[in-house]
């Protein structure tokens, strides 16, 4: 394959707007001037990711920077077991991949089917580099990787040239993956200086970092709470079991005697005892819908604490996602997940999402 050695267009401040993530005004970034802008926070359980993207106003540029679909990966081991990971959409437990060959993978699955696609190159891209080390300071066992791929499709019946550059960066047993995409059917080198320069403006606000810490130490201390409360409430019911097993028992070796002595009345006792049993059944049945009616409450003050809802689909397999959506589509290949507005139909994933539609299942919320 080719290397990417062209170095490109410098790019002025005032070709750039700072712009706030214009929610929680969790981070700003800089921006091309005069385009379509959008900056968001994707928030999947405790993931927050910086999604953004801008479109030049002809729509011969474009510039698309992280993916939420891309979920976090975990690197297996003896202490990680991989069917709890396929429960949880944005975790899957996978082997580090340099980027190099997670990029190309990445650039066929997602633009190999578009018309007069074609794979021209990929290069380390140092430019990523400087932004993972950056972030990743703080591990001194981190490993970074980069690349730059180049490719072409037909978009709008223009050639657009596209530059992908991305980091795939593993510490502390998981790795995590950041990226930017430039297209353009003309000037390319700037549109790519632009998009680099953008991500290397990112920049979280103080504030609201310090208050996602303090809402993650709250979150850790109820979930401790929690345990605390499932522990004593097992050993309270261990107990009570203990009891009625010992009552059982007491009763059973009462009536054997009594039965032993009392031959003559051998079938009025033995219509007792069943009656007794039938009440001491019907008892425990009270006693377990009980339970379940707990343990749904439970799951829903659970759901509560985590801003989570529980989603079932077509098969009946559950899953957990964010609240703050009011529809959700399950990618059934790998379990990830997009929240929606209660208007999007699950056509529309094509055009909001750059996804198609048909590997994606909308799922039931449980109430």
């Amino acid at each position: 394959m080719s290397t990417h050695a062209q170095k490109p267009t410098p790019i002025g401040i005032d070709d750039l707007v700072l712009v706030t993530e214009p929610v929680e005004a969790a981070f700003t970034m800089l921006m091309p001037k005069g385009w379509t802008n959008q900056a968001h926070l994707q928030r999947e359980h405790s993931l927050n990711r910086v999604i953004a993207s801008a479109v030049r106003t002809d729509g011969g540029a474009m510039i698309h920077a992280g993916d939420p679909r891309i979920p976090l990966f975990v690197i297996p081991s003896p202490y990680v077991n991989p069917m709890l990971m396929s429960f949880s959409p944005q975790f899957r437990c996978q082997p580090y991949s340099p980027a190099d060959q997670f990029y190309r993978d990445y650039v066929l699955q997602n633009f190999q089917v578009a018309p007069g696609f074609r794979l021209v190159s990929i290069a380390p891209s140092p430019h990523f580099q400087s932004i993972a080390s950056v972030v990743l300071s703080k591990y001194p066992h981190a490993i970074v990787t980069t690349a730059i791929v180049e490719f072409e499709h037909i978009h709008e019946g223009r050639r657009m040239r596209c530059r992908l550059h991305g980091s795939t960066s593993s510490a502390e047993g998981m790795w995590t993956t950041d990226l930017v995409i430039a297209s353009a059917v003309d000037d390319l080198e700037r549109i790519e200086n632009l998009a680099l320069r953008m991500m290397m403006s990112r920049e979280s606000n103080s504030v609201w970092q310090a208050a996602q810490q303090r809402l993650h130490e709250h979150k850790m201390a109820m979930g401790q709470q929690q345990i605390q409360h499932t522990q004593n409430m097992t050993r309270i019911m261990t107990q009570g079991h203990n009891q009625r097993m010992q009552n059982i028992q007491a009763f059973g070796q009462a009536n054997t005697r009594m039965h032993e002595a009392r031959m003559a009345q051998s079938d009025a006792q033995h219509q007792s005892w069943m009656a007794a049993q039938a009440q001491a059944d019907a008892s425990h049945r009270s006693w377990m819908n009980t339970q379940s009616h707990d343990d749904m409450m439970q799951r829903g003050r659970i759901n509560a604490i985590r801003e989570e809802h529980t989603v079932v689909d077509s098969s009946g397999n559950a899953y957990q996602v964010d609240i703050h959506h009011e529809r959700y589509y399950v990618n059934r290949r790998d379990n990830t997940y997009i929240g929606t507005g209660a208007t999007t139909e699950q056509q529309d994933l094509r055009r909001s999402h750059g996804v198609n539609p048909d590997d994606y299942e909308e799922v039931r919320i449980v109430r």
